[in-house]
């Protein structure tokens, strides 16, 4: 049988801050070595507890936010004096210590009082100012769209397609498939000329809903449609 100083090593003692008895640095407790070079207090006066034991004891609390009743383990309660429910009890208590932004900035069209990282005001967002013109996105022209040679040049102009027809029956006009349809052009706003008004392009009489598929085999000239009227957007 091996003895207990040889396994343990060099035995090195500490004083005890409470009973001021000497004890132990090291000790054999479950069959485990354990150290307790870190401790100010000898087994008698803090009894030693695993990572399992210390795991398994819950402290119920209160929500720093709305009272309600919460546990966590010891580990977690040491490790913050700040106890939440959720995440949003959590960012809800904080930010009411944070300064909200002011409104420092004018907005570039109707000079309504806007955050500093903004450019127009929500009002005119919503009604679809152009970022790269102080008029109505349909009152501009394809050309003001040519700067950009990405592929997202007409985003803008496809952004106003779909707020006209969010407000039609939402499935295909072929098919009828309501789970997922996409506004389309029946005449391509590549084919315009850049003279051309984004209303002219945008026209209710120029736009169709159309599932995935369908899209398409428009789009690849497969399949075609000769004529969309307004009666038909209904």
């Amino acid at each position: 049988m091996v003895n207990i100083s040889k396994k343990l090593g060099v035995l090195t003692m500490k004083k005890c801050v409470q009973c001021e008895k000497s004890f132990k640095e090291i000790n054999i407790i479950d069959g485990k070595k354990i150290r307790l070079q870190n401790r100010d207090k000898c087994l008698e006066c803090l009894p030693y507890k695993s990572k399992k034991n210390r795991a398994t004891k819950r402290i119920e609390l209160k929500c720093k936010n709305c009272d309600n009743l919460l546990t966590k383990t010891e580990t977690e309660y040491k490790r913050s004096n700040n106890h939440f429910c959720s995440r949003s009890c959590a960012a809800t208590y904080n930010n009411k210590h944070i300064n909200k932004k002011i409104l420092t900035k004018k907005c570039k069209n109707c000079k309504t009082l806007i955050y500093a990282s903004n450019v127009y005001c929500p009002e005119c967002i919503k009604k679809g100012r152009h970022l790269t013109s102080n008029g109505f996105i349909e009152n501009n022209y394809l050309s003001d769209y040519q700067h950009r040679s990405d592929s997202n040049r007409y985003r803008s102009i496809r952004d106003h397609a779909k707020k006209i027809t969010s407000t039609r029956t939402q499935k295909c006009h072929i098919c009828n498939y309501n789970k997922h349809v996409e506004t389309c052009h029946i005449k391509d706003i590549k084919d315009f000329s850049l003279n051309t008004k984004i209303k002219e392009i945008n026209n209710p009489s120029n736009l169709i809903l159309l599932c995935s598929n369908h899209h398409w085999e428009l789009d690849h000239k497969i399949l075609s449609i000769l004529k969309w009227t307004l009666s038909d957007s209904d």
